[in-house]
């Protein structure tokens, strides 16, 4: 499954999923596409990667 973007310079293209959360560390993007419409990476909230540390925090 392709997840369809704009870089910040305004064009559009399609990225693998594993991509995706490097291009929003770097930046490069300003938009992505989910099934519920267009996020906006500086304004919408996003889910953010965990380090291992927090994984191992976790209590149930």
């Amino acid at each position: 499954m392709m997840i369809p973007i704009k870089y910040a310079d305004g064009t559009f293209s399609q990225v693998h999923p594993h991509a995706l959360q490097e291009l929003i560390a770097s930046k490069r993007i300003e938009s992505f596409k989910r099934s519920d419409g267009w996020v906006d990476v500086n304004r919408d909230p996003i889910r953010r990667r965990r380090s291992p540390a927090q994984h191992q925090n976790r209590s149930f």
